[in-house]
């Protein structure tokens, strides 16, 4: 199944799924509202064929030559380029160059090297579809393996340790993680453990490695089975709230400065 089946599959995948985190709204918006492709996603993706399939990389994407679109000529020449590309991506000659970088900061860190050896090893990015609490479910990760690990690559401007630790939280990845292991299990797989192998976009493009184990991942599977009961209530009803009443009380640097 390619990328655009994926995406057109009326399954519920977990990037829809985590707008309840903020609202009801915010995921009716997001429904109704597919993002387009930002650069930083299509960056991502480059990054993804480059570390997991590099041999399927010049039959997806083409580096195009540096031209100046906003004149005639570099116009004339983009447009040049993008017949002789049919079916492939045209990629930026700077993003492509950023994205060899990244993976090659992968490939010579003997952590992610190894990671990323065993990653390559894996199901690349399978898709999963499911039922959990009688809603249809659908997940690809980047990579699993026959253990039940799951690989996910991730970039990143920041993968310091002590910061990412927190901020793998903020961006939803310990309830990815979850949902993903929740898809392996109703398809009768195994699950071990999730690992995000992290690489920085910017010099030196440092790298990392953070592993989210059960205690983890059972936590973030709490948050899933409520999100998706929210989501069937919403549904029924056809209400899809924002964030509702909140009682508010005086916080104590508050009561500090009316002093």
């Amino acid at each position: 199944m390619d990328e655009t089946e994926y995406r057109s599959h009326a399954a519920i995948s977990h990037s829809l799924l985590k707008e309840f985190g903020k609202s009801p709204a915010h995921f009716r918006f997001a429904v109704d509202n597919p993002v387009a492709e930002t650069e930083a996603m299509l960056r991502g993706t480059l990054i993804h064929c480059m570390a997991l399939e590099p041999q399927e990389l010049h039959a997806r994407f083409v580096r195009a030559t540096d031209c100046d679109r906003r004149t005639k000529a570099g116009k004339e020449q983009w447009a040049k380029l993008q017949e002789e590309s049919v079916g492939k991506r045209l990629i930026p000659a700077g993003m492509w160059d950023l994205a060899e970088r990244c993976v090659s900061s992968l490939e010579r860190d003997i952590e992610t090297a190894m990671w990323l050896d065993e990653a390559r090893s894996g199901q690349i990015e399978k898709p999963l579809f499911w039922q959990r609490q009688s809603v249809d479910c659908k997940g690809r990760p980047d990579s699993v393996l026959d253990d039940g690990t799951v690989i996910d690559i991730k970039t990143t401007q920041n993968c310091y340790p002590a910061f990412f630790s927190a901020e793998l939280f903020r961006r939803s990845y310990h309830t990815q993680g979850a949902f993903y292991r929740s898809g392996l299990l109703a398809a009768g797989g195994k699950w071990r453990s999730h690992v995000l192998v992290c690489v920085e976009t910017e010099a030196p493009y440092a790298v990392a490695v953070f592993r989210l184990n059960i205690d983890v991942i059972g936590d973030a599977d709490g948050k899933i089975a409520e999100w998706i009961d929210q989501y069937r209530r919403c549904r029924e009803l056809d209400q899809w709230p924002g964030y509702g009443l909140t009682e508010v009380q005086t916080p104590r640097w508050a009561m500090v400065e009316a002093r």
